[in-house]
């Protein structure tokens, strides 16, 4: 049992810190991710009307 909440305890701690790292990031990170996301839908709908 003892394994078991080892391992339980260590995916919680992985979750808390992903998440702490993302808020932890500025805001430029975020508007660049928005941008590329922005900018590669763009690039498929040109890509889908060429056809």
């Amino acid at each position: 049992m003892e394994t078991l909440s080892e391992e339980i305890l260590s995916n919680k701690t992985e979750k808390v810190t992903i998440s702490q790292l993302w808020d932890n990031q500025p805001p430029v990170i975020h508007w660049c991710l928005g941008l590329t996301c922005v900018s590669f839908s763009f690039v498929y709908v040109l890509l889908f009307t060429m056809l």
